[in-house]
């Protein structure tokens, strides 16, 4: 993998960045909405329902509304900083089964967004995304397969996941033979999102190389309200999240998403 030089305190471990394993599980389920990597794409202005040119007051308004909703920096509290996120896509060859093969499909976007890449300073990790939908049944399913078909495929993502880093690894140099790797992914209770709804994966991944172990934990939270979907990605490194933290920041991605959604014109 090439990444950008790293920020100051982001630590390679067994020569991969947080960015970097973030990254591998990320690129390859391009429905959640946790979103750090650009997997989603737009539609081009297309009306998904009629499929006429929308017009471009609307088109703008819906990335405007996109671009309002994502974090920044000036959202976080004292001591984080932030960087362009590296949206490289890797092929690691992994095929989902026929009834997993809704996690790798696009959904019906009419705008997207990305945050920065936010780092904390306990080696916390954040990053955000924000799609709008053309109409609040499309961002109910976007929602929904989330919320049920990640449960559903759940051996699959893991297996994908693990796949992804040992290519990672292998690419940077890592005798994958070397390397131990646990990882579970649950649903976990969602933090509060106001009038916003909210649904929670957590994905714990223990590494060992050479009796050198790491753990990081990466929470995967879809916020849904209306026409938009938002995506909120946390991750905190050899200990548990901090809940009160994620919660704080949770709320502000919720509040700028309902607010965000606010703003676009009716449909």
């Amino acid at each position: 993998m090439h990444e950008p030089p790293k920020p100051e305190g982001e630590e390679q471990y067994f020569g991969l960045t947080p960015g970097q394993l973030n990254a591998a599980f990320l690129g390859l389920i391009g429905l959640i909405a946790a979103g750090v990597c650009a997997w989603l794409f737009l539609l081009g202005g297309l009306d998904t329902v009629t499929g006429k040119k929308k017009t471009d007051e609307t088109a703008l308004a819906a990335q405007n509304a996109a671009n309002q909703a994502v974090l920044k920096l000036p959202d976080l509290p004292a001591g984080w900083k932030a960087r362009s996120p590296d949206n490289a896509d890797e092929d690691i060859g992994f095929k989902f089964s026929q009834g997993c093969k809704i996690i790798e499909q696009d959904t019906l976007e009419i705008a997207k967004a990305d945050s920065d890449d936010l780092y904390g300073p306990s080696k916390q990790k954040l990053s955000t995304d924000a799609s709008v939908f053309a109409g609040e049944a499309a961002a109910g399913d976007a929602f929904s397969v989330f919320a049920n078909s990640i449960a559903t495929c759940r051996d699959e993502v893991l297996n994908a996941f693990k796949q992804a880093v040992v290519t990672s690894a292998t690419q940077d140099g890592i005798d994958p033979n070397t390397l131990q790797l646990n990882a579970t992914f649950d649903p976990v209770p969602a933090p509060a999102t106001g009038d916003a709804t909210g649904s929670m994966y957590r994905l714990v991944a223990v590494f060992q190389v050479n009796d050198q172990p790491v753990s990081f934990t990466i929470d995967f939270l879809a916020i849904r309200h209306g026409r938009m979907m938002g995506g909120f990605v946390y991750t905190s490194i050899n200990a548990p999240p901090n809940a009160e933290e994620e919660q704080q920041l949770a709320g502000i991605a919720a509040a700028k998403l309902v607010a965000a959604e606010a703003s676009l014109p009716e449909a």
